[in-house]
């Protein structure tokens, strides 16, 4: 997969989703309830340009991930980041109530949205 997957809460679920462009359409995906979204988690409205962080997933299965709004802070490994090489097992944390994100269900749940193609 080499893909850019943006994760936001769902502005009419208040779901943490995650997006990811498809033959030129944004694919979105509810991960795993995980709980109360805080407001402090930005809205994820991919067609607009917004969300709260973007992760690039590498050929090689590295991540990059990105927080795209600065008013909201993600965090890895306890640490406010702005951009930052992750692995699968990193604590991220997505806004100042610093909700728990879990990378590798993302990856999982962007991977049933795509083709086998490009999965």
């Amino acid at each position: 997969m080499n893909k850019e997957i943006y994760v936001g809460k769902d502005p009419e679920k208040m779901v943490i989703s995650a997006a990811v462009e498809v033959q030129g359409k944004f694919k979105t995906v509810a991960l795993p309830e995980l709980g109360n979204v805080p407001a402090s988690v930005s809205r994820l409205m991919p067609a607009a340009g917004k969300s709260h962080c973007r992760i690039e997933v590498q050929p090689d299965g590295s991540m990059l991930i990105e927080n795209m709004n600065p008013a909201n802070a993600t965090y890895v490994n306890g640490n406010e980041i702005v951009k930052k090489r992750v692995a699968g097992d990193a604590k991220v944390e997505l806004g100042v109530d610093r909700f728990p994100l879990d990378l590798n269900a993302v990856l999982s749940s962007v991977s049933s949205v795509l083709p086998a193609s490009i999965a």
